[in-house]
């Protein structure tokens, strides 16, 4: 979940780039901004972010015991302070308001918008319209991701032994995840100020007159301005809100129980969703009926003792495009792995001569080319 995450977090710095060059080839200095401004903020936001989700995800190891959430659940009862930092971390890699995530696709969303409303020219405004639609696509689908990592881990009921014998990180740990969760509140209400100090990274990526870009960076500072301070509204609210709610709960008799369990008297993990059974609906809708198989087995008996069902998706993309090159890229490597099991003195001698000839090709040259 959190590789698939990152892959899309790069698909969103790779459009800002794009949009940013973009704008300054159609000397456009606000686009152009905006586009390589989203850029940069959203690396630094999500080196801190991805970095709080796998410090969260390495305490689930070490307290659990297992990486598979197919066994798990429940983990809010064991682990508080841990579901709290990788909740946190999940709202961030969302893109939801007010963490840290946001604020990179918040600019990237007001550069799209700019081309898309203010542009004259037609492909610009195609480009602004179908980062707007990726924007969106991917933040429900990142949003459905984190929601079915959080829910299989940390909610519902244990799925196994092993999440009832799990047990809260040590304190390194904590601290360790602890960090990251402040810098990810105080990085949306600083973010003007980040936004300036990297003005200069914006400088050197846009070939614009340094005049035009400073007055778009002065254009683009009063939505930050906005954005940072409905974000530290939030969290005043949210601060305000909790300290009520104890302060209710000071005075009240409160009770513990289980979880409202809809009349079944014992609930079992058989009960819950499992991950694939979450994620059914996204895939048959992205994928069709045709794409997912089901494989149902019951007995012939009139009350059968076995039955089972099983669920297999095909990938037409993993099976047709991706797997066969990397599968003959792995017999190639093989087959090269097997006929370089050299001596080190060997293997020495080989880069001492790729030395050579590579200090030999930048001196004279090899068929008219230099490195």
């Amino acid at each position: 979940v959190l590789a698939f995450s990152t892959i899309e977090h790069i698909g969103i710095i790779t459009a800002a780039i794009g949009l940013g060059a973009a704008g300054a080839a159609c000397n456009d200095p606000y686009i152009a901004a905006a586009g390589f401004g989203a850029a940069f903020i959203h690396v630094v936001m999500h080196a801190i972010f991805k970095t709080q989700l796998f410090l969260a995800a390495g305490s689930v190891v070490h307290g659990s015991g297992t990486r598979s959430m197919e066994k798990l659940g429940g983990l809010t009862k064991f682990m508080p302070k841990t579901a709290a930092a990788f909740l946190s971390g999940s709202l961030a890699g969302s893109g939801a308001p007010p963490f840290a995530g946001f604020v990179g696709e918040f600019l990237l969303l007001l550069g799209a918008v700019a081309a898309t409303i203010n542009s004259e020219f037609g492909p610009l405004a195609i480009l602004g319209l179908s980062i707007i639609f990726c924007i969106a696509l991917t933040s429900g689908l990142a949003a459905g991701a984190f929601t079915r990592a959080y829910g299989m881990v940390f909610s519902g009921e244990p799925r196994s032994s092993l999440p009832k014998h799990a047990h809260e990180s040590p304190r390194s740990m904590l601290v360790a995840m602890k960090l990251p969760t402040i810098i990810l509140v105080i990085l949306p209400i600083a973010a003007p100020a980040i936004f300036f100090s990297l003005s200069g990274a914006i400088f050197s990526a846009s070939p614009l007159f340094q005049e035009n870009v400073t007055a778009a960076l002065q254009k683009l500072m009063p939505s930050l301005i906005a954005l940072a301070v409905a974000s530290a509204l939030a969290w005043i609210g949210f601060h305000l809100a909790r300290l009520a709610r104890n302060n209710l709960l000071l005075s009240r008799n409160v009770r513990r129980g289980p979880t409202w369990d809809c009349g079944y008297a014992k609930p079992e993990a058989r009960m819950q969703y499992t991950a694939v059974s979450f994620a059914r609906p996204a895939v048959e809708f992205f994928s069709g009926e045709n794409l997912v198989k089901h494989k149902l087995h019951i007995g012939r008996e009139i009350y059968p003792a076995d039955s089972s069902m099983k669920t297999v998706e095909h990938d037409p993309f993993l099976h047709r495009v991706f797997t066969p090159p990397v599968l003959l890229l792995m017999r190639i490597l093989s087959r090269l792995k097997r006929s370089t099991a050299v001596r080190l003195q060997t293997g020495i001698l080989y880069v001492i001569l790729t030395a050579i000839a590579l200090l030999m090709w930048c001196r004279w040259g090899f068929l008219g080319w230099h490195l």
